[in-house]
C-alpha cells in the first residue's frame, strides 16, 4: 500500500515536471520568434524612420510627410564607430556634415540619435558606450549650430543589432549611431 502510494506520487511529480518543462520551452520559443522577427526588421536596412506621435513630434501632411521621409532616408545614414570607441572619424564627420546641412535647411525636423554597440561587453558597459556614441553625434551637430531642443539621445547598447551574426562584419555594422527623424508642428 505504501509502495503503491509512493509510485503514484512519483508519477504525479514526473507528469507535473514534464508539463512545466514543455510550457517553459514553448514560452522560450515564442520569445525567440519575436526576436527573430525584430532582427529581420533590422536587417531590412531601414536607415531613417519617421516618428509619428509618441510625444516626440508628428508629421504635417501626408504629402509633406512622404517627401520629407524620402529626402531624409537619402541624407541621414548610420554613423559607424571603431571597436570600443566613440570618437567621430573623418568619414563619419562627412556624414554628420550632411545631417547638419539637412537640419539647417529643415528647421521643423527633430531627431533622436540612437547609440548602438556590438554584442561584446557587458550590458551596462554597452549602454554607457552607446550613450557616448549618441552624445558624440549630438555634440557635433551642436557645434555646427543646431538648436539643442531639436536633438535627443538614447542608448540601446547591444539590444538592437542590425546584424545578429557574431563576426567582425556584423559587429562593425552594429557599432553605430542611428537617426530617428520627426517633424514638429
Amino acid at each position: 500500500m505504501k509502495n503503491d502510494f509512493t509510485s503514484k506520487l512519483l508519477l504525479l511529480i514526473l507528469i507535473c515536471s514534464l508539463g512545466l518543462f514543455v510550457s517553459a520551452c514553448a514560452k522560450k520559443s515564442a520569445t525567440l520568434d519575436a526576436k527573430d522577427a525584430a532582427s529581420n526588421d533590422k536587417q531590412a536596412g531601414i536607415q531613417a524612420r519617421q516618428v509619428n506621435g509618441s510625444g516626440y513630434g508628428s508629421a504635417q501632411g501626408d504629402s509633406d510627410h512622404k517627401a520629407a521621409k524620402d529626402k531624409i532616408s537619402t541624407i541621414l545614414d548610420h554613423v559607424f564607430f571603431e571597436f570600443d570607441r566613440y570618437h567621430l572619424t573623418p568619414e563619419t564627420r562627412q556624414i554628420m556634415e550632411k545631417v547638419s546641412a539637412y537640419l539647417k535647411d529643415n528647421p521643423s525636423v527633430n531627431i533622436l540619435i540612437e547609440g548602438h554597440c556590438d554584442e561584446r561587453g557587458t550590458a551596462e558597459y554597452n549602454y554607457a558606450l552607446g550613450q557616448r556614441r549618441a552624445d558624440a553625434a549630438k555634440r557635433f551637430l551642436l557645434d555646427t549650430g543646431i538648436d539643442p531642443r531639436r536633438l535627443k539621445t538614447l542608448s540601446y547598447g547591444k539590444d538592437r543589432p542590425v546584424d545578429p551574426a557574431s563576426n567582425e562584419g556584423a559587429w562593425a555594422k552594429n557599432r553605430r549611431a542611428s537617426f530617428v527623424v520627426s517633424q514638429t508642428q
